[in-house]
């Protein structure tokens, strides 16, 4: 309390302010980055646990792998969970390949088959490893320079890899909690937007005449409607969840995306695609749009980024009349009659 009293004391001198609803005073445990940290130490998110409780069985490697490496990171978090050996192992008749990324900071590698990952590998940069060149890091991903890998080069040596450089919009590793197929996991990833979000978007299904309609097509027939899919009593377009006409639940989707820490008051093309990956709706484009345009906190925080006009230069004046026809028109104006401009004519 006398910490609070002083930093409450110094705020109200230098006239600063704190956002209530990002505060949490005289709390024993404290949400960060999806742990909870308290008095007895660092205990994961119990929705977390949940999504590794409600795992489909495994049918394939594949999503063997994806339990496993799930798993493998919580189990810190759990004494109780443990693994047995399994058999599904990596077909080591298959080639292997290493995917490689270098930042500032870090560098990282994946190993591949059949378009797969199997491992990851991350290492934190230092100071003199910075300064190197992007070429120099991701060398450094696959280079044997360390006890960790001399332990395992008599492993890799009987494999057949090859290191293939990829693009950066293909150089990508989903991560563990995306790679679970079914509705489980979308709706532990939606829950955190609000209470009951994927409900609303399930109830859009039931009650939109034009959603209702879809749906009963692709049941009768899934071709019916090219791009859309109704699969596990779920609507999508390309692998996105279609979304009714309900300004309510846009408006949820637009605060999560754009307002909350996941969004971060980004730009609109950020925001737009952001929502893109997740979501469709029609007119999806101008809607977003709107939405950051009109942002407070945007408007309040971010510097304009138009050139200046600079000064004005003035025009001769005319000798005669009729010498000088100019015309503009004024834009953005609210719709009247269908007319949202005024076309003005200056003649001198």
């Amino acid at each position: 309390m006398k910490h609070l009293e002083t930093v409450f004391s110094i705020l109200r001198q230098q006239q600063l302010y704190l956002k209530a609803s990002k505060c949490t005073f005289g709390a024993t445990v404290i949400e960060y980055l999806g742990h909870f940290i308290s008095a007895e130490g660092v205990s994961t998110d119990p929705a977390k646990i949940k999504a590794v409780t409600d795992w489909p069985t495994p049918t394939n490697q594949k999503q063997l792998r994806s339990f496993l490496g799930l798993t493998n990171y919580y189990r810190r978090f759990i004494k109780a969970l443990t693994s047995a050996p399994v058999l599904a192992l990596p077909d080591f008749e298959k080639t292997f390949v290493i995917e490689t990324d270098a930042s500032n900071t870090g560098i990282g590698a994946v190993l591949m088959q059949d378009n797969h990952p199997i491992c990851y590998i991350s290492r934190a940069l230092g100071p003199r490893h910075q300064s190197l060149s992007v070429y120099e890091k991701e060398l450094m991903a696959v280079k044997i320079s360390t006890p960790f890998q001399h332990m395992w080069l008599s492993k890799l040596m009987g494999f057949t890899f090859e290191i293939q450089y990829k693009q950066g919009k293909e150089n990508y590793a989903a991560d563990a909690l995306f790679r679970v197929t079914g509705s489980q996991l979308l709706q532990t990833t939606l829950s955190q937007a609000h209470q009951g979000f994927y409900d609303s978007i399930q109830l859009l299904w039931k009650t939109d005449p034009q959603l209702l309609k879809i749906i009963s097509d692709l049941s009768a027939n899934p071709s019916s409607h090219h791009a859309y899919t109704y699969t596990n009593d779920e609507l999508r377009r390309k692998e996105k969840l279609v979304i009714g006409n309900d300004q309510t639940v846009k408006l949820q989707i637009l605060e999560w995306l754009h307002d909350s820490a996941v969004g971060g008051h980004s730009g609109r093309d950020a925001t737009l695609h952001r929502v893109k990956s997740l979501f469709f709706w029609p007119k999806m484009n101008t809607e977003v749009q709107n939405y950051v345009r009109n942002c407070d906190v945007c408007q309040r925080n971010k510097y304009d980024l138009a050139a200046k006009p600079g000064l004005l230069q003035p025009l001769p004046v005319p000798e005669g009349v009729w010498q000088s026809i100019s015309m503009d028109f004024i834009e953005g104006l609210p719709p009247s009659s269908g007319k949202h401009c005024i076309w003005w004519l200056l003649i001198y």
